[in-house]
């Protein structure tokens, strides 16, 4: 049986968390079933269970108003396109977020409780990648597709703005006061289905990064490997990790005042910026160089040595093969490890800049309401 750990709070019989917690069910279970689990994994999902422990809040009204979507079961919206006009670079990371959507929205189909809250994030997610032809997200990208344009490359620089920029704001306008209720959803329970959503990102990874229009040349060892490659879950590992971090910040941003939240904003575009610049400029160096040559001079050496060995008597050939065969693993070997490395690095320390904004931001936030 292939390694497995998973992470989920324990519900039962109870409606809500809400109602586990005021009859001491404990909140988390978490169950091994192989000891063969990377021991990483293992920290990131304790560490996502704990970030779910979010306050209690008060019950929300039945009678509020509930929020409309706009574009439910379809995507993109009528008369758009994936990706979208002026962001043709970003189509890696459309093909992947196309299949997220799809698979949270086969989640909200089994728990009908969270489809508004869950629909407005998507709706809302959307149109802030619309939004990345603005200043900051377009110079971001700019700077990454210039030091970085392997497809690989490109998906783990978009995903990672998506999450770092885009998803506690979004978070944050969920939150103030009388927003939840017109997805009917109390601040706990969208805390708890948000959690659970992260359950789908092994399989559209596994499923996406086998591509070649996702990985690229990346997509090759993805082919050989399981659901359990080094890849996969690098990228695992600090999306679920760094989700649940801009949960708990979008949270603490919708508690701020109007000034501290600007402030805080800010501070997270400039943390965001200055981690992308040094995950281009920085330890890197050798994945940007491998993920940039999209076409490399010894591939047309390899093809040329593999025609010639098939003319009789042209040993040469065989040589120019050989060298070219042996070029060829270690171009591939170099870049998958790179994209392993910038996965990981990259994603530590921008989850790290995360939590110092969280820290932030919880000097500045106002106490929660007695209960």
């Amino acid at each position: 049986m292939k390694a497995q750990f998973r992470a989920r709070i324990v519900v039962g019989r109870h409606k809500t968390l809400r109602e586990a917690r005021k009859e001491g069910v404990s909140l988390l279970d978490i169950d091994s079933l192989d000891s063969r689990v990377a021991p990483f994994e293992q920290e990131a999902l304790e560490e996502c269970a704990t970030l779910l422990e979010v306050r209690s809040c008060l019950p929300v009204p039945q009678d509020a108003g509930e929020w409309v979507p706009q574009w439910a079961e379809i995507f993109p919206p009528h008369g758009h396109t994936l990706p979208p006009e002026g962001l043709k670079e970003t189509k890696p990371f459309a093909l992947v977020y196309s299949d997220v959507t799809t698979a949270i929205r086969k989640y909200y189909a089994k728990h009908p409780e969270a489809k508004l809250f869950l629909e407005y994030l998507i709706e809302s997610f959307y149109e802030e990648y619309l939004l990345w032809t603005a200043e900051f997200p377009e110079r971001y990208l700019s700077a990454w597709h210039r030091k970085a344009s392997g497809r690989a490359y490109r998906l783990i620089g978009h995903a990672y703005l998506h999450i770092a920029w885009d998803l506690p704001r979004v978070v944050a306008e969920c939150m103030p006061e009388g927003r939840l209720e017109a997805f009917q959803i109390s601040e706990e329970d969208a805390a708890y289905h948000f959690g659970q959503a992260n359950a789908i990102f092994r399989d559209v990874l596994h499923r996406n990064l086998r591509r070649f229009e996702v990985a690229g040349l990346v997509s090759g060892p993805g082919r050989l490997f399981s659901a359990h490659s080094a890849f996969v879950e690098s990228m695992l590992h600090w999306i679920i990790t760094m989700r649940m971090t801009a949960w708990l910040l979008g949270a603490s941003l919708a508690r701020q005042t109007a000034e501290h939240r600007a402030e805080l904003v800010k501070l997270l575009q400039e943390s965001v910026e200055r981690e992308a610049h040094a995950a281009i400029k920085g330890s890197y160096k050798m994945a940007g160089w491998a993920g940039r040559i999209a076409q490399p001079a010894w591939m047309f050496s390899f093809s040329a040595g593999l025609v010639w060995l098939l003319l009789p008597g042209h040993y040469q050939g065989g040589i120019l093969a050989v060298a070219g065969i042996l070029a060829s693993l270690a171009y591939l070997s170099a870049m998958y490890r790179g994209t392993v490395s910038i996965a990981k690095n990259f994603g530590d320390n921008l989850n790290r800049a995360l939590g110092q904004v969280l820290e932030e931001a919880r000097l500045t936030e106002p106490p929660a309401p007695p209960e």
